[in-house]
């Protein structure tokens, strides 16, 4: 039984080291893009609405 515990032990440990580092990377990657092109597109439309003014 002890065996048998502690392999079930390590095998989730080991599956939440792995886990957590692929999860941040993925969100790290992919925040960046989505921010910036939410900031390209409010500035796009900030452009446009200052040339129909004009």
């Amino acid at each position: 039984m002890k065996l048998f515990e502690t392999g079930v032990i390590n095998r989730v440990l080991d599956s939440l080291r792995v886990n957590p580092i692929g999860v941040t990377s993925k969100t790290k990657g992919s925040k960046k893009p989505h921010r910036r092109s939410i900031e390209r597109k409010r500035f796009k439309w900030k452009t446009k609405e200052e040339n129909l003014k004009s």
